[in-house]
């Protein structure tokens, strides 16, 4: 379960992935949603992250 991080998304708003069972998927797609990698990022990374950035707009 995961979000793609820009600029590796296809489409222009956040949505999550849910994808099982990884053992059935092919090589390429285990890339493409290898979770805390550069480009896929987990739903608890995502929510630090928006935090994170709320915060900083607070105080400015």
């Amino acid at each position: 379960m995961g979000f793609h991080w820009p600029p590796f998304h296809s489409v222009n708003h956040l949505h999550l992935h849910v994808i099982s069972p990884l053992k059935e998927m092919r090589s390429l797609s285990r890339a493409m949603f290898k979770l805390n990698s550069f480009w896929f990022v987990s739903p608890v990374w995502v929510l630090a992250r928006l935090k994170n950035s709320a915060a900083k707009q607070a105080g400015n």
